[in-house]
């Protein structure tokens, strides 16, 4: 019979070589009754489990935008999906270990990367749910397939360090900002106008000119 297989997470850090960063997930792979595997196809689907740990009151502040205000977080802060990959487990004899490399960006028009941006320190806190199938050899009998068990999910923590090391390894001391075509050709315009040389020194030009007037209007009211 083909043995049950089980997963853990074994440890993670920056994929060593890859066209563009990725979190390398080193998974264990078991199976039940130390027997033998032939391979396994699997689905993995990757959650932020938000519930389970603690903010700084600067990473409370940035995650409003994602979950709301604080006192609603009981309500509203719920699992949030990173990513979805395949897996693939070569045959193996009891158990083995494999990679499951994850792409990061610092994208945060989505409420994972929202979420993963928001982190200082500590750890990001994960779920991965598995799907898929099991081979085995059947004496006599050919090939046989067992489905991946429904309920089989692992729990891990990774170090928020580890994620923000894999993108600096790329793009070192920057971010990224998605925006409407329309609204980026206006602001390109007004950059080339204004003689900015870099994004950098318009952006900064812009936030000056509005920080300035806030604090007219809050002098003007006293």
């Amino acid at each position: 019979m083909t043995p049950a297989v089980h997963f853990t997470v074994l440890g993670a850090g920056p994929a060593p070589a890859t066209a563009r960063p990725a979190l390398l997930l080193r998974l264990g792979v078991t199976a039940g009754g130390g027997g033998r595997v032939e391979g396994v196809l699997a689905r993995v689907q990757v959650r932020l489990a938000a519930r389970e740990r603690r903010y700084t009151p600067a990473e409370e502040e940035r995650l409003q935008d994602v979950f709301g205000e604080p006192s609603r977080w009981g309500e509203t802060a719920g699992d949030l999906l990173w990513s979805q990959e395949a897996l693939v487990v070569p045959a193996f004899e009891a158990d083995t270990a494999v990679d499951l490399p994850l792409a990061c960006s610092y994208d945060v028009a989505v409420a994972s990367g929202k979420f993963l941006a928001a982190l200082e320190t500590g750890e990001i806190p994960l779920r991965l749910l598995f799907s898929g199938m099991v081979f085995g050899w059947q004496p006599g009998q050919g090939m046989a397939i067992r489905p991946i068990a429904w309920e089989e999910e692992v729990t891990a923590r990774v170090p928020v360090s580890a994620f923000r090391e894999t993108l600096d390894r790329f793009f070192p001391g920057q971010a990224w900002i998605r925006m409407d075509r329309a609204v980026f050709d206006r602001l390109n315009r007004w950059r080339s106008r204004s003689g900015f040389a870099t994004w950098e020194e318009a952006l900064a030009a812009l936030l000056a000119g509005q920080e300035g007037r806030n604090a007219h209007v809050g002098l003007a009211g006293e």
